[in-house]
């Protein structure tokens, strides 16, 4: 919808949505960038046996991209996307898909999120 808009507003002929979001799905990577802390924080969690699940709305072909881009698939133990589960953030049968999956009680989890209205609600 995003790019649909963007050819809209400004009167962009020469290209279709989907020339935009291919673009963005071949070069997003140089534009992703890890906190300082995030690869050792995760590292140190996988050693001393956490697991670690990237719960995320959108492609997980995209989703997969960007966490190889951060350097971080290699501490990830599951990643779950909507495109996957059928469902979106914060809906709960793409929490419960990351509870089957690393085999974990609800009680045994701790959720991190960046968005009040996904994450928290």
């Amino acid at each position: 919808d995003l790019y649909k808009e963007i050819i809209k507003q400004f009167h962009i002929d020469r290209l279709k949505w989907k020339d935009l979001f291919n673009d963005f799905e071949m070069h997003f990577y140089r534009y992703v960038f890890p906190y300082y802390d995030t690869l050792y924080t995760l590292e140190k969690l996988s050693k001393h046996h956490y697991m670690i699940g990237v719960i995320a709305n959108g492609k997980s072909k995209i989703k997969q991209f960007r966490l190889h881009s951060l350097s971080i698939m290699h501490v990830i133990n599951y990643l779950t996307t909507s495109e996957t589960v059928g469902y979106r953030k914060p809906h709960p049968k793409i929490f419960e898909d990351m509870i089957d999956q690393l085999g974990v009680k609800p009680s045994e989890i701790m959720y991190v999120g960046d968005d009040a209205l996904n994450d928290v609600a």
